[in-house]
Order: C-alpha cells, then sequence, then structure tokens
C-alpha cells in the first residue's frame, strides 16, 4: 500500500525496528523481512528477538523464516519464551529441522 502511495516502504521499516522499546510497531519486523534484504536487515530482527514486548520478538521471528535467516542453535532458546505467541512462532521456524 505505501508503494502504491509512492512511498518507499524499507527506509520507514528499518526506523520502525531501530525506534526501540516502547516504540517499536509489533508489525515492523514482518514489513522489514518483505522489502528488506536478508544480508542487511537479518541483524536487526536477530536483536528484536530480544524485545521487551511479545508481540515484536514474534513478528521478529517471522521476519528471520521469511528472510530464510533462521539459525537453529540461536532461535532454539525462543521455545523456553514466556510468550505462547513468540514459543509458536519458533516452532514453525524450527519445524525445517525437527
Amino acid at each position: 500500500m505505501l508503494r502504491q502511495a509512492g512511498t518507499e516502504p524499507l527506509p520507514l521499516y528499518r526506523a520502525a525496528c531501530a525506534a526501540g522499546y516502547p516504540r517499536t510497531p509489533h508489525h515492523a519486523p514482518v514489513g522489514l523481512a518483505e522489502c528488506g534484504d536478508r544480508t542487511a536487515d537479518a541483524p536487526t530482527l536477530w536483536s528484536l528477538t530480544g524485545h521487551a514486548l511479545p508481540q515484536v520478538r514474534a513478528s521478529a521471528v517471522v521476519g528471520l523464516r521469511l528472510m530464510d535467516a533462521v539459525r537453529p542453535g540461536r532461535l532454539a532458546p525462543l521455545l523456553d519464551d514466556s510468550s505462547p505467541r513468540v514459543v509458536r512462532e519458533a516452532r514453525k521456524a524450527l519445524s525445517p529441522w525437527a
């Protein structure tokens, strides 16, 4: 929708993901994954897996899966996350290695 309005979404998603707690919108990591670059943006998504808000953590896991940037050893600790949403997304992301 942003592109239809003539706006490039990538800088907006990068800025939103870098905004920090509590300003990072929960949808921003998925948006970044959809239009970003694995090499440039996966480190940002990895950092968001430790965000204070579970919605952002779960979205970061989804983003890593969409970017094909999942690293099982690094993602496995999220299977013990306090949020069922994060655990569900981590299981989905790790299913190819199960």
